[in-house]
């Protein structure tokens, strides 16, 4: 398994009814939505100590919800998905490196609010 399926794994049946989880970018997705891609940088090598190689994962975790004029009601809705993620992967060995302030997104022809969460994950010996 690769770290973004076993990212999206951690996602699946802990999130909000009716969150759609894609492994990828899509050209076209439901919203809710929480989008699972590789980060920038995606890798980093480094060289252990002890001998041996290490590799960190970055994952950017695009959380995303219908856009409409009702502003507070889709921020808070935002802030729930953002919170539901966290306590999905918490106890995992992903770390959340950074959050973006809400804003606009759109993919496609859909229009949203979202925010890039952006995660990694230290990966000992490998990427398999």
């Amino acid at each position: 398994m690769s770290a973004r399926t076993d990212f999206v794994a951690l996602l699946t049946g802990n999130l909000p009814a009716g969150t759609q989880v894609y492994n990828h970018g899509a050209d076209l997705i439901k919203l809710p939505a929480v989008v699972v891609q590789p980060g920038d940088p995606w890798l980093e090598y480094s060289a252990l100590a002890a001998g041996g190689s290490a590799y960190t994962v970055r994952l950017e975790v695009i959380c995303q919800v219908k856009r409409t004029t009702q502003v507070a009601a889709r921020i808070a809705e935002l802030e729930t998905l953002v919170d539901a993620v966290m306590a999905a992967v918490t106890p995992s060995a992903f770390k959340l490196d950074e959050a973006a302030a809400p804003a606009s997104v759109t993919t496609g022809d859909v229009e949203a609010i979202g925010s890039t969460l952006t995660f990694y994950s230290r990966l000992q010996g490998g990427l398999a």
